[in-house]
């Protein structure tokens, strides 16, 4: 990072900053605009752009690895025209006076993820979409990226670069806490406030994924669930849900990475296919809360229980799915990021642009073992 831009941004004690994070494909462009105090934010703004039928087709045949070269480049740059058009949205309803902000965090479209057979620092990689120098000189702005790149050239192992922006956002906690993300997959992270620690970080398993899959075969004028109500409507075939949760996947154990496409094959399943519409909506809706309690229940391993389990993301909307995780996580009290004033899908823009203002003010967070998390440069800095 430019020594003489880091020292202008330390003397800056309220950033305004904006944060722009590009979801999967049933999701779209996440636009969070806020103010960074110094033991606190304030959100001002924030928007979704949805992707149009031709980018969501595109980003799926990527998790897929079946998409030809034309069509990724075509899919880069539109990625990077909705990050534009997303930023120009959120701020243009802004008062004047806070439009401009001091810097924009940007959270690229992965594609891909993973081990690559070679070895440190090259061991794991990632490919992503989405141009922050074109962003950056669009918008006049310095803009921060390749956060999970970074991340792993450091040598860690787990999913989320943005550990240090969660502990921010459970801060009010003083035990351990659950953050859930329900996006097309289900990822768990579970925090230690007390000491200030990460104790786990994992993918557990489809969040909307099937969900969607199967609303898409009903023919659902959305092309989704709305609020959960078909999921509502429906009975859980306890039989076919046992089977589906035991399969081996969800047996391995944590930290795991999944992938959309590794979960189709359970559709396929007798015990699903014989079901009625309604009824696959809502055992495949139990399907998600089942296996996160599962994975849990598996994976913490502390005498006392969370003080509470923290929904977000887009499948925080479904009705349905939220009464299913209250049903097996009866101990724990199950609540949502708007409970804390996040809107479902902004947790991931909003810790990513907390854990960018924690590094330009010098913080780190530490991990089980007691490493310090991260290095020297957490992120590409692009300046117009």
């Amino acid at each position: 990072m430019p020594l003489q831009f880091h020292r202008k941004m330390q003397k800056i004690k309220q950033r305004r900053v904006l944060a722009i994070s590009a979801g999967g494909e049933g999701s779209g462009i996440h636009c969070l605009y806020y103010i960074n105090h110094a033991d606190s934010w304030e959100i001002i703004a924030n928007t979704v752009l949805p992707y149009s039928g031709r980018v969501a087709s595109l980003i799926e045949s990527c998790s897929r690895q079946a998409i030809l070269v034309p069509d990724l480049a075509w899919l880069e740059t539109k990625i990077t025209q909705l990050c534009i058009d997303g930023a120009k949205a959120v701020l243009a309803g802004v008062p004047r006076a806070l439009r401009t902000p001091h810097l924009v965090a940007l959270n690229q479209l992965t594609i891909f993820k993973g081990l690559t057979g070679e070895s440190p620092p090259f061991r794991r990689w990632t490919l992503s979409l989405g141009d922050p120098q074109l962003v950056a000189d669009t918008l006049e702005l310095a803009v921060f990226s390749d956060f999970l790149r970074y991340h792993l050239l450091t040598g860690a192992n787990l999913s989320s670069p943005f550990i240090t922006g969660d502990l921010l956002i459970a801060r009010r906690f003083t035990g351990s806490v659950i953050l859930l993300n329900i996006g097309l997959l289900s990822h768990m992270t579970v925090l230690d406030l007390a000491r200030g620690r990460c104790l786990l970080d994992s993918d557990t398993g489809p969040g909307t994924c099937l969900i969607n899959r199967c609303a898409r075969e009903m023919n659902l004028p959305e092309g989704f669930d709305r609020d959960g109500e078909r999921g509502a409507a429906g009975t859980i075939d306890i039989n076919t849900l046992d089977a589906l949760a035991t399969s081996p996947w969800f047996l391995t154990e944590a930290p795991k990475e999944a992938s959309i496409e590794l979960f189709d094959p359970l559709l396929q399943k007798s015990g699903v296919l014989t079901l009625a519409p309604d009824d696959k909506l809502a055992t495949l809706t139990a399907l998600t809360a089942r296996t996160a309690y599962d994975f849990f229940r598996s994976a913490f391993r502390k005498d006392s229980l969370p003080e509470a389990i923290i929904i977000s993301g887009g499948g925080g909307h479904n009705a349905a799915l939220t009464k299913c995780f209250a049903s097996y996580f009866t101990h724990v009290p199950v609540m949502t990021c708007e409970d804390l004033g996040i809107p479902f899908e902004m947790r991931t823009p909003l810790a990513m642009g907390l854990t960018l203002d924690a590094f330009l003010r010098g913080n780190t967070s530490m991990w089980e073992d007691g490493q310090a998390f991260g290095g020297p440069r957490i992120a590409r800095i692009s300046l117009p």
